[in-house]
Parts: structure tokens; sequence; C-alpha cells
């Protein structure tokens, strides 16, 4: 696909026949510490070439967690978040793409609110620290909002 990036598009077909694996694993420690600690790992390989000759960069993750769970502000726990990032780049045609792929250290700090007994959210202010990205990547600051509802 030469010249695919100097085009202008909101999202382009990948082709058929990718095939995506990620492995994912995580571990939490809670003590007398105010702080309930936890490391996500997540790692996808480069697997396979689609039929239009596109083969995804292969990927990994490590995220740090601190959520207080003794201080509550306005019902919720203060919630901390350190990720980095490395994505290899993508290949077209046996060439690497020029905007994928790099480096970055992220920051996000929030907020673990209970709403009621059954519904519960996650508001979230992520930041870019440190960034090495190859080409025109985004890397911007982020607002994130998740809700959870459980019925027991």
């Amino acid at each position: 696909m030469a010249g695919a990036d100097t085009l202008q598009h909101r999202h382009f077909a990948l082709g058929t026949g990718i095939t995506v694996a990620t492995l994912y694993g995580e571990w939490w420690h809670r003590s007398e510490f105010p702080w309930v600690t936890g490391l996500l790992l997540r790692f996808s390989p480069r697997l396979n070439t689609s039929a239009a000759g596109y083969q995804p960069g292969s990927k990994f993750q490590v995220d740090l967690h601190a959520i207080n769970h003794t201080h509550r502000l306005w019902r919720s726990f203060p919630y901390l978040i350190l990720r980095l990032r490395w994505e290899g780049s993508d290949y077209w045609e046996q060439a690497p793409a020029p905007n994928s792929g790099g480096l970055s250290l992220e920051g996000s700090v929030g907020f673990d609110v209970d709403f009621s007994e059954t519904v519960s959210g996650v508001i979230r202010l992520s930041s870019p620290i440190w960034t090495k990205l190859k080409g025109a990547q985004q890397a911007g600051p982020e607002i994130n909002l998740s809700v959870r509802y459980s019925r027991l």
C-alpha cells in the first residue's frame, strides 16, 4: 500500500486473515498499607500477515496500579496507574510502516466511585509522561469513564 500514509482517511481495511492473540496476567496485593497494589501484563506477539499484506506489530504493556482503600472522598477511592507501553512496527508488504511503533510512559489519576450498592464506576484522566513514538501518532491527554453494574 505505497502512499497510504499520505492519504486522508479515518480507517482502512487491514484485509482478511489476521490472527490476534494476547497473553494477559495480573497480580493484586492488599495489606495493612492503605493502598491496594496491582501489576497487569499484556503481550500480543506478531503472528501472521493478512491477504492485503498487513502484519500488526508485537505489543507489550505493563500497568502498575494503586487504589487507596482507606480514605473515601465523596464515596470514592483514589486510583493511580503508571503504564509503560512498547509497540513494534506494523508491516505493509514486508516493509515497516513509518507511523507505527514506539515506547511511551503514561500516568493516570482517577477515582473508583460507588454510586450505589450495585452500581460503581471509574473516572480517570490519563496523560503521557514520556513518549518516543514513530511518525505522527497521537499522544495526548484522555478522559475515561467506565460504569459497572453488579447484581448479587
